[in-house]
């Protein structure tokens, strides 16, 4: 796979490093050179100075054969410039951009581009360990629409997939027992203390609460 980086920060030179051990070919756009030195001197991929969004740089950076795309520059409008460019002008089939800002982030997702915001990402994980107040039990994702939240079954006698699912309104997506983890199907039997991953819409939540005793 052919990626652009455009943004030399922390996360961008992570993200550059990682991809470039995997075996993947890399190009990083920074309009700082000094910030190549994050790549460290593993990298075996290219770097182009220059705009982050300016059509030539982009060009040099190889986006013509690029098969993704990350904006992940430490500037909002920079990323969604960028991003923007990389799909209208060049096509690039995968692109994602980092944004701060949740209001932004709503500009990004109405344009079609796939993006990720820290920020809002940061505060609901947070918020939702307050509202738990279980160490065990936390949600790893967060949106308008749906949790997925991992929680500890704490039932009395086992159960199968199916038997729990008929409680209420979500659905188990997998079952770990003893660090090994499966698929949930259903007739997957849970023991007590598995640790369940489950998938519910936030209208249902309060009835997740009282099903798991949380």
């Amino acid at each position: 796979m052919y990626i652009v980086v455009v943004g030399c920060g922390r996360l961008g030179s992570q993200l550059a490093s990682i991809a470039s051990k995997d075996g993947h070919n890399v190009a990083v756009v920074s309009r700082n050179p000094a910030e190549f030195k994050r790549l460290g001197p593993d990298f075996n991929g290219m770097t182009v100075e220059g705009v982050e969004f300016d059509i030539d740089t982009l060009r040099e950076a190889g986006i013509e054969k690029a098969d993704a795309f990350a904006a992940v520059t430490g500037d909002d409008n920079t990323n969604i410039m960028a991003a923007q460019v990389a799909k209208n002008v060049f096509n690039v089939p995968i692109i994602t951009a980092r944004v701060f800002d949740p209001e932004k982030y709503k500009t990004f997702l109405a344009l079609g581009i796939d993006a990720i915001c820290p920020t809002t990402l940061g505060a609901s994980s947070i918020y939702s360990k307050f509202l738990l107040k279980d160490k065990r039990t936390h949600f790893l994702f967060y949106n308008d629409k749906l949790e997925l939240i991992e929680i500890v079954y704490r039932g009395e006698q086992k159960t199968s997939v199916k038997k729990l699912e008929s409680l209420g309104d979500f659905k188990v997506v997998s079952v770990t027992e003893k660090n090994i983890t499966h698929i949930a199907k259903e007739d997957t039997i849970i023991n007590p203390g598995c640790s369940l991953l489950i998938a519910v819409l936030v209208e249902n939540y309060n009835s997740i609460k009282k099903i798991f005793d949380l």
